[in-house]
């Protein structure tokens, strides 16, 4: 008995090429990674968005606690 390798056994040549051609294919795909930067395209777009919303809603309650004053009116100053 002789303890030939199977030409598609772990380890033969057939094996080791074809690992190597899928790690190619895999390093030089286009779409996979556009489609990576897409996701993170929308991912910040997403966290733009929420931001927005924040900041504005935190610039109201500002101007509600700094600029809007009726006790400084110009009708006010202009009674006392």
């Amino acid at each position: 008995m002789t303890h030939e390798k199977h030409k598609d056994a772990p380890g033969s040549s057939k094996t080791k090429r074809s690992e190597a051609v899928d790690e190619f294919d895999y390093m030089t795909d286009w779409k996979r990674v556009f489609h990576q930067i897409w996701i993170h395209i929308k991912w910040l777009n997403s966290f733009g968005q929420i931001n927005e919303v924040a900041l504005l809603k935190i610039l109201k309650k500002f101007k509600k606690n700094f600029f809007t004053f009726a006790e400084r009116s110009v009708g006010v100053e202009e009674q006392i």
